[in-house]
């Protein structure tokens, strides 16, 4: 009965990898002339059903911990976005008729990689999902060059985080990352666990771990740029302050101080760099890297869960922000070619629909209201002047108006009517006519984003409202490493059941 129950809980696992063994075997033995169209349906038909299957299984009541393999409350919401992240990236793919067979598979690795890192329960499951999800990013890459940049620094990486490991095991005699009571850190374990750290934060492409970002980001497909910048970014943050919670490094000073050097490197990066950039894809890839240092400043400040929610909600609000920008590029970019910021030049008198949902994005990212980044930037603000943080108001506050002068400038191109190619007088009777049918439908869907953006403050005010009355009463406080008899595994379940328990019950409401 007890493996029945084990099955049950890694019910996504075995579909997901199910579906990839069964697809790679016919991919395999199929002819390449044969139709390719069977893939996209059968990747589509799989997630459906498994995110459908897990929408419906209760899982606040079932909690489930070895010593591989973790089911929770946490761990099945993010199984649940990692469902839908790949049920819209494929559909998003089908519709710009984009069919390879093996892409789909790549795609399912990457959801099955990072399903493996929710769920892990040591170091080693851990590394093995991140790199499942690393080797798939890598194949959706295009060129050659950049495959072999992006390879040769993840593997880099890859040796650094397993040399952490073994000095982590070194000091702590385990690669259980939940079972740790009050074990003094040596300088050992320390120095592990900061290697650790830095292969972390080189995926969720904070400075100085960023410049594979760059090379993918503008060799790479604006498809592949979007969902590596909304939706897989969201989880890899998420799983960055998981990581921080479970292993109690919010309370040392020594990672507190290195959290806080690579938030004000990425925010000076991210604040200045984009001033020089003309490419598009290039300019997105260093304003990524500072929102993620502005995000990584609640991490090094935060005293309690209910203000972790702010680097959560920011974060969140971001990727919204970010999926807005993408949907309006990848429109405007389905009538003319768009590699350089200038080539947005006129862009809101030829595409006024796409070109706005352009400019509601990025302000959206930048955190002017009534848009969706605007309270979360507010909480953020609220928590470090409540902690008497005035040196942190002060850069953040220098990067938000290095944010707004760049974002300005881009509109401001975006509005300019100078072309070396004269505008039609009926712009928009020649991009519908030659739009067909998905004239509608992209409209409709930039609409769609733009209004979510737009109404998502008062969204985040109302969940705002919410966590302060179910933080309210228990009022929180992060036990200190050096207390006696803390076990870590308290911590990872009042992350789980306060921070993405609540916002997922919120949205499923």
């Amino acid at each position: 009965m007890n493996y029945l129950y084990q099955i049950a809980c890694a019910l996504s696992e075995l579909s997901i990898s199910t579906g990839i063994l069964l697809m790679g075997s016919i991919i395999s033995f199929r002819k390449p002339n044969a139709s390719d169209r069977w893939c996209s349906k059968a990747t589509v038909l799989l997630l459906a059903v498994t995110l459908g299957v897990m929408l419906l299984y209760n899982s606040s009541s079932v909690h489930l911990k070895t010593d591989i393999f973790v089911y929770n409350s946490h761990s099945h919401q993010l199984k649940i976005f990692l469902l839908f992240t790949g049920f819209v990236f494929s559909i998003v793919l089908i519709a710009e008729r984009t069919l390879a067979p093996v892409l789909y598979l790549i795609i399912l690795e990457i959801i099955f990689g990072l399903m493996i890192v929710v769920s892990s329960g040591n170091l080693m499951t851990f590394f093995l999902g991140l790199e499942m999800y690393s080797i798939g990013i890598g194949f959706l890459t295009t060129p050659k060059t950049t495959i072999a940049k992006y390879v040769t620094a993840n593997a880099v990486m890859a040796a650094i985080f397993l040399y952490g490991a073994s000095l982590y095991y070194l000091n702590f005699g385990t690669i259980s990352y939940g079972y740790l009571q009050n074990i003094s850190i040596s300088l050992t374990g320390m120095i592990g666990i900061l290697f650790m750290m830095s292969y972390i934060l080189f995926k969720t492409n904070a400075a100085p771990f960023h410049t594979w970002s760059i090379v993918v980001y503008s060799q790479s497909n604006s498809i592949l740029v979007m969902f590596l910048d909304s939706f897989l970014k969201f989880v890899l943050f998420i799983i960055l302050t998981h990581f921080c919670l479970i292993l109690q490094l919010c309370n040392i000073t020594f990672f507190k101080s290195f959290l806080l050097v690579v938030a004000i490197l990425s925010m000076i990066i991210g604040g200045l760099v984009p001033f020089s950039q003309d490419n598009i894809k290039k300019f997105i890839a260093y304003s990524s890297v500072g929102h993620t240092g502005f995000a990584i400043i609640v991490l090094y400040a935060f005293t309690d869960i209910a203000e972790l929610r702010s680097a959560v909600t920011y974060v969140f609000s971001y990727f919204m922000a970010s999926l807005c920008f993408f949907t309006g590029l990848i429109c405007i970019k389905k009538h003319k070619s768009v590699k350089c910021i200038s080539d947005l030049v006129g862009s809101v008198k030829e595409f006024p629909v796409y070109a706005y949902t352009m400019i509601f994005g990025l302000v959206s990212m930048v955190g002017m209201p009534p848009f969706v980044n605007f309270l979360a930037k507010i909480n953020v603000f609220k928590m470090l002047l409540l902690h008497e943080r005035y040196d942190l108001v002060i850069v953040i506050s220098v990067y938000t108006i290095m944010t707004i002068s760049y974002t300005v400038n881009i509109i401001g191109e975006m509005y300019t009517s100078t072309t070396t190619k004269e505008i039609p007088k009926e712009p928009q009777k020649l991009y519908r006519q030659n739009a067909g049918k998905g004239y509608v439908l992209r409209n409709i869907l930039c609409t769609s984003l733009v209004l979510s953006i737009s109404l998502g403050s008062l969204l985040f005010e109302t969940i705002d409202r919410y966590v302060k009355q179910i933080m309210q009463p228990h009022n929180h406080k992060l036990p200190s490493h050096e207390t006696p008899g803390v076990d870590s595994r308290a911590i990872e379940d009042l992350f789980a059941n306060n921070v993405m328990n609540d916002l997922y019950n919120y949205f499923r409401t």
